[in-house]
């Protein structure tokens, strides 16, 4: 299960890919970029270990594992069942 939705905004916290331009670790030389969730992937078939895709806020753009990220604010008008 993902625990990302599209649009959520996130911060790269697990340095698990470096800290480079489109892996803005949060508050590294590239300070704290935000990322939105542009798309998520359900049982790591279309991308292969992959759970989500990263649009960054500084431009960059990058695949992820649920892991790899921290939630920092959730989509707006996001309907919460649980």
């Amino acid at each position: 299960m993902n625990k990302f939705k599209i649009g959520d905004a996130v911060k790269y916290t697990s340095n698990n890919w470096g800290d480079t331009f489109d892996n803005p670790l949060w508050g590294s030389c590239w300070g704290e970029i935000v990322g939105i969730v542009k798309e998520t992937y359900n049982n790591h078939r279309k991308h292969g270990i992959f759970d989500v895709s990263v649009n960054w806020n500084n431009g960059g753009f990058a695949f992820y594992e649920n892991k790899d990220l921290e939630l920092i604010k959730e989509a707006p008008g996001q309907l919460k069942l649980f």
